[in-house]
């Protein structure tokens, strides 16, 4: 299976100067904008592949640790959703949503945790620092199609349609 990374190297779509992969039907005049911090290429792929099944055209961003999506954050792209791993390298997924909340312009970004977790002390945490949604990452395939189907209905078709 390629990375995220590797797909992208073969697409030509570029965002504030950041590879992306345009994903979906374009039944929408404009991409829905996510930024995925996550560090295992497996579970980066899956999700990738699983947004294929949306109804829209999908930029996406693939940040493989904290401080990447840092990074990308502080460009001038600004994501739609933030679909955000807890347990990464260098910064973690924590760090990044406390960033988040110290930062006005970044705040409002709806950000979801997805994660290996099912901790309650990760799930409090995480909404202690404001996370907007927190999933734990499913076993199976189709268990990211499902829930990433939800997201879309969610995020891309109801609460962000008005903004």
């Amino acid at each position: 299976m390629k990375s995220p990374s590797n797909r992208r190297a073969k697409n030509s779509n570029t965002t504030a100067g950041y590879p992306s992969i345009g994903r979906g039907c374009n039944l929408h005049s404009v991409a829905f904008r996510i930024l995925l911090a996550e560090d295992n290429p497996a579970d980066a792929e899956l999700i990738a592949e699983a947004l294929d099944g949306w109804t829209r055209t999908v930029d996406l961003v693939h940040a493989a640790n904290g401080r990447e999506a840092l990074e990308h954050l502080h460009s001038a792209w600004r994501p739609d959703i933030l679909l955000l791993d807890l347990n990464m390298p260098k910064v973690d997924g924590l760090d990044v949503l406390e960033a988040l909340e110290d930062d006005e312009e970044l705040r409002t970004i709806p950000t979801i945790v997805l994660t290996s977790s099912a901790s309650p002390a990760d799930v409090r945490a995480a909404y202690e620092r404001h996370a907007n949604t927190f999933f734990q990452k499913p076993m199976q395939f189709d268990g990211y199609e499902k829930l990433l189907a939800l997201i879309e209905k969610y995020w891309a078709d109801t609460a962000l349609r008005s903004s």
